[in-house]
């Protein structure tokens, strides 16, 4: 899936629109996606997802 976003988007706001679409239709509910290099947080979700490639860091959550 992340593959695929990087493939068809060419920046971070439309890869985590493209990864967020993608966890709405295969999981259910309303998830929230976060893609950047440098940015923090604190979360304190239901379902949480977070990985890094290449120096691009995703968080997926509900």
């Amino acid at each position: 899936m992340f593959g695929d976003a990087l493939q068809l988007c060419g920046i971070e706001k439309e890869i985590a629109s493209f990864m967020k679409r993608k966890f709405d239709a295969k999981y259910g509910g309303h998830w929230q996606c976060i893609v950047g290099r440098n940015f923090g947080s604190h979360l304190d979700p239901i379902q949480f997802i977070h990985f890094t490639v290449s120096k691009i860091s995703v968080i997926l959550f509900r």
